[in-house]
């Protein structure tokens, strides 16, 4: 399997999401409002992160996260990071 082609903010956000994951085995929430996206999880500093949907998308046509849009409800959708993003992490850290 090739790697990935991602740029600096995808990359940074594997990392954020890939770290938060070990933190918390929830699922992630994914908000879409018509001014921004946000990810909620308990793994995050902040218990959120504001992101950019085209890199959320990025990671999912990389296989790298799965988006369940049956998880939620008004513009939210659950996701979860792949048995993929674990491995990518590791090579794009070092």
């Amino acid at each position: 399997m090739s790697e990935p082609i991602l740029t600096d903010a995808q990359t940074q956000l594997l990392r954020d999401l890939v770290e938060a994951a070990r933190r918390s085995s929830e699922r992630f929430m994914m908000l879409r409002t018509i001014h921004a996206v946000w990810l909620q999880h308990p793994g995050f500093a902040d218990g959120r992160l504001q992101v950019a949907f085209e890199d959320v998308e990025a990671l999912r046509e990389a296989s790298l996260v799965i988006v369940d849009p049956h998880g939620g409800n008004y513009g939210g959708y659950h996701f979860f990071t792949t048995p993929a993003a674990e491995p990518a992490y590791e090579r794009l850290s070092s």
